[in-house]
């Protein structure tokens, strides 16, 4: 084909062996036996990228038009399951948020138009002395006031940021490390796999089993990076320094507080606590200070909690199935295309 290079990108403009389905060829770049020939001759240090003539020199192999044929059609049959399960795993996380205000009653206003009149607002004296005067952050108030379940001060509920000594364990006990790379903001879920020992937890954020660390920096804070941690090496862990952390009190569900924290509207309000500066603003505590959240009885919090847990599962293993599925859709074409 004809390559002409772009910001980023080749483009193929026309094809030079009319025996080449541009079908074909597009499914071929994308498979590992290209991909990894694309790794093998890029160059470049933070962003590698393989040059116009690089790429010109891929061996692709061109069997007949038929198995070229079948490869299209079972390739695209694959992306397009691929899309369907990943949409509908979208769909059931997207479900969660209407879920649980549903299951606590609570009503919350559709935001207005962004007209002068709707900007306009009316605040008592005594709300805001004391505090911080910003127009956004006392004209949008948020709230999740129920009548169905009692209202409480979000640091009853919880310790927010709580003191974990690690004085009286040893400098050589192992604890789980886990850095803000290592939570997902999809499925909020934190990889515990790596282990570090206690001498190196020097400046980092600590936490034990059954805390809850939530992102607070921007965009973290945003895509809805949090987990509740559990199975920690040694029951204690330690982290990256834009977490807060929260650990439940009597009668209370850490998961029914996670749920709570990953409510799109909340992590919306809580920009509004942003302090610092552009690009490294994280949200303050008085978010937290100021919050207040339905305390449905215990029992009540533990169902909405599983509840969530297992809606999550299922969106995870949608997109686990569609992304195997493709593997294997790909290993056949492989097969074909490369033998064996």
């Amino acid at each position: 084909g004809v390559f002409v290079a772009s910001t980023g990108f080749s483009i193929i403009r026309e094809m030079k062996n009319r025996n080449v389905d541009k079908r074909y060829l597009f499914h071929c770049l994308r498979l590992h036996q290209s991909l990894r020939q694309m790794e093998q001759r890029s160059s470049g240090g933070n962003y590698p990228a393989i040059t116009e003539e690089e790429l010109g020199e891929i061996k692709i192999p061109i069997p007949s038009k038929a198995t070229q044929s079948r490869i299209v059609s079972d390739m695209d049959a694959a992306y397009v399951a691929k899309k369907q399960k990943e949409g509908e795993a979208q769909r059931l996380l997207d479900g969660i948020d209407d879920y649980l205000l549903g299951e606590l009653g609570i009503e919350q206003p559709e935001e207005g138009e962004n007209t002068l009149r709707n900007r306009m607002f009316i605040r008592r004296f005594s709300d805001i002395s004391g505090g911080r005067f910003d127009a956004p952050f006392h004209q949008n108030k948020y709230t999740l006031e129920t009548t169905k379940y009692p209202m409480s001060k979000f640091g009853d509920c919880v310790f927010i940021n709580p003191h974990t000594s690690f004085l009286h364990l040893s400098p050589d006990t192992l604890a789980t490390f886990i850095p803000m790379g290592r939570v997902s903001e999809k499925f909020g879920e934190a990889d515990i796999t790596v282990s570090r020992k206690l001498e190196e937890s020097g400046g980092y954020t600590r936490f034990q089993d059954n805390d809850l660390i939530w992102a607070k920096i921007t965009p973290c804070m945003q895509n809805g990076k949090s987990a509740v941690v559990r199975g920690l090496r040694n029951a204690i862990g330690f982290g990256s320094t834009e977490f807060h952390v929260f650990r439940a009190k009597q009668e209370m569900n850490i998961g029914y507080v996670y749920g709570l924290l990953r409510l799109r509207s909340l992590r919306n309000h809580a920009t509004l606590y942003f302090s610092g500066t552009a690009g490294q603003q994280r949200v303050a505590d008085e978010l937290f200070k100021r919050l207040s959240i339905p305390k449905p009885p215990l029992k009540k919090q533990t169902e909405i909690a599983e509840r969530i847990a297992e809606t999550r599962s299922q969106a995870k293993e949608l997109r686990e199935e569609a992304k195997k599925e493709l593997e294997e859709a790909s290993k056949e074409a492989e097969a074909m295309i490369f033998g064996g």
